[in-house]
């Protein structure tokens, strides 16, 4: 899709495109303001655990089990808490994430909303700035698609994608500068979400020889700070207990992406389903080294941090939308390398359709104005400046995202669920709201079609470009 030279453009064209990026996203924002993103506070679902896992822990008691954090995050419910009484949300990261949220908690909640958010939105802004200068690409490109598909699936919930995004920008950004002892501490710090950092340290470990001291006294730096802030039997309870069962919890999760969604939906019962995922992220794990390698000897050292971690959200067993973002920097580095026709119409693909958090136009109206502004941005870098090819996405974008807005699903059902005892495994608690909360329908699947498509085309491209990469001497 994109030629090997963009388009001139002159002066005159360039002043006028300003006027109108500036126009449109001035009325983007106006209607975001109007949405129900605003207040946040009150949307923020997910930072209820982090938060009540801090409380826990303060308190001596473990942030893993039902209580106390079902009390906690009652104390400071959300609208879905609030409706079902009962419901409690999961904390289910890594010990050594337990110092950060104890910290979080010495605040009264509203402070540390409002803390969280500021550095959840200058970890995104961040992330797009490093994203840019490790790949050499242009500021408006890089945000056009990093901005929403990072930022609207993690701020406003409360998740951590924005700082797990950093840590993966960041780990580009040094090893395309070749600070590897830093690129190291940053992929390191992607174990925020152990199941996508993996693939991020375990490239580095392969592919940069310089990486490999740093990464074994980081990791094991991790795993003591675990086991210092988060009794032993409480990290080999989350190991074998917590991490298995949240992900048996959410086979059928209405969220979810991964291949054992896929296979669950299709009719595979539920142990075959988490095989099948678990079998598929160990074969993109090890398909991801060639990949990152064959990507490095173009040229972007970037890629043994970029391309892991978008191996690493493409299939699985517990994959949310808010970890899709994480493919979107192999994505813009996919189009930076291809070099025939085939490798740009998949990059290109790959970059418009991960660019856009496809649910999130679809249920909100006031992000239709930013949505298409940032895949008219895309698409005019994809395409290099081809104003055929940018309308004609941008109308088929407009086309999908109308439809979707005007054929709205049914209302998300409430959970209604018994009051547990405080000693039942949480997990056990999350199947049960699962169970009763997932809907199948054909507009929930069409919806999660494009991300889908964006994933695979990713897939498709990283494998383009190992066939087509002659053998060359170590990309480190």
């Amino acid at each position: 899709m994109r030629e090997e030279r963009p388009a001139r453009v002159s002066p005159r064209y360039r002043a006028l495109a300003a006027v109108l990026i500036a126009l449109a996203l001035a009325v983007g924002v106006r209607d975001l303001s109007r949405s129900w993103f605003f207040p946040l506070a009150p949307q923020q679902l997910d930072l209820r655990p982090l938060y009540c896992a801090g409380t826990a822990a303060n308190a001596g008691a473990s942030p893993y089990a039902l209580e106390p954090i079902r009390t906690c995050e009652h104390r400071y419910a959300a609208p879905l808490l609030r409706a079902s009484p009962n419901l409690a949300m999961p904390f289910v990261m890594p010990g050594y994430v337990v110092p950060l949220v104890r910290l979080l908690a010495g605040m009264p909640f509203a402070a540390a909303a409002a803390l969280y958010t500021a550095l959840a939105a200058l970890a995104l802004l961040a992330a797009i700035v490093l994203s840019a200068r490790a790949l050499n690409v242009g500021m408006l490109p890089a945000a056009a698609g990093i901005a929403l598909s990072a930022g609207f699936t993690s701020i406003p919930l409360g998740q951590v994608g924005t700082f797990e995004l950093l840590a993966i920008a960041a780990a580009g950004w040094a090893l395309a500068k070749r600070h590897d002892a830093l690129a190291a501490l940053c992929a390191a710090a992607s174990l925020v979400e152990p199941h996508v950092g993996a693939f991020v340290v375990v490239a580095l470990f392969v592919l940069a020889p310089r990486t490999r001291t740093v990464i074994v006294l980081a990791c094991a730096a991790l795993a003591l700070a675990a086991v210092a802030f988060s009794a032993p039997r409480e990290q080999l309870a989350y190991l074998t207990s917590s991490l298995p069962g949240q992900a048996y919890a959410n086979i059928r999760g209405n969220e979810q992406y991964s291949l054992t969604y896929v296979a669950a939906f299709l009719g595979a019962p539920d142990r075959l389903a988490l095989a099948l995922g678990s079998l598929s992220t160990l074969l993109l794990l090890v398909a991801s080294v060639p990949v990152a390698r064959a990507c490095a000897l173009r040229g972007q050292r970037a890629a043994l941090a970029f391309v892991p971690a978008a191996f690493a959200v493409v299939g699985g067993a517990y994959i949310h939308l808010t970890q899709i973002a994480l493919a979107a920097p192999a994505a813009l580095l996919f189009v930076a390398i291809a070099r025939d026709r085939r490798e740009k119409i998949f990059a290109g693909a790959a970059f418009v359709l991960l660019a856009i958090p496809w649910p999130f136009p679809a249920q909100t109206k006031q992000l239709l104005v930013l949505s298409l502004l940032a895949v008219a941005l895309v698409a005019w870098h994809v395409t290099a400046g081809s104003l055929r090819a940018v309308a004609a996405i941008v109308v088929v974008c407009w086309a999908a995202m109308f439809w979707t807005e005007n054929h709205l699903a049914p209302a998300d059902r409430i959970p209604v669920l018994p009051h547990y005892p405080a000693s039942t495994p949480i997990a056990l608690e999350v199947r049960a709201w699962t169970e009763q909360v997932a809907n199948p329908t054909a507009y929930g699947t069409a919806l999660k079609l494009p991300t889908w498509c964006g994933l695979l085309a990713v897939l498709t491209c990283g494998l383009l470009v190992l066939r087509r990469t002659a053998v060359a001497p170590d990309a480190s």
